[in-house]
């Protein structure tokens, strides 16, 4: 069973929002000072949690975007998803790799990889 405040818990709560399109319930999941990185040229994607609902609106209300967990990893407070996104708007599989870095409770740093 995994413990409701737990890195875990909290990333999955972030996926099941995300798979809902949930909006607000994403955004909630994510520390004020949140940093979103591309891992391989660790260019800075996003910064602070007023910038998401831009980054992902259409995401969700257009795209209807749907992450599905390959595989997990938990390291103390670091959550390492294997992630294959879909969106309706188009039948390619995005393989993504999204390292989360927890704290306060909350999805402080993440850091993407995209399959090349």
């Amino acid at each position: 069973m995994v413990n409701p405040e737990s890195p875990e818990s909290i990333v999955q709560k972030q996926v099941e929002f995300y798979n809902n399109h949930d909006l607000e319930g994403f955004i909630s999941t994510y520390h004020e000072d949140i940093e979103i990185f591309n891992f391989r040229d660790k260019s800075l994607i996003i910064q602070g949690k007023s910038n998401l609902p831009n980054r992902y609106k259409e995401r969700f209300e257009v795209q209807k975007a749907h992450a599905d967990i390959v595989n997990r990893m938990i390291v103390g407070n670091v959550v390492i998803d294997h992630e294959h996104v879909k969106y309706v708007t188009s039948d390619e599989i995005m393989k993504v790799v999204a390292i989360y870095q927890i704290e306060d409770g909350l999805i402080r740093k993440v850091w993407f990889i995209h399959a090349e």
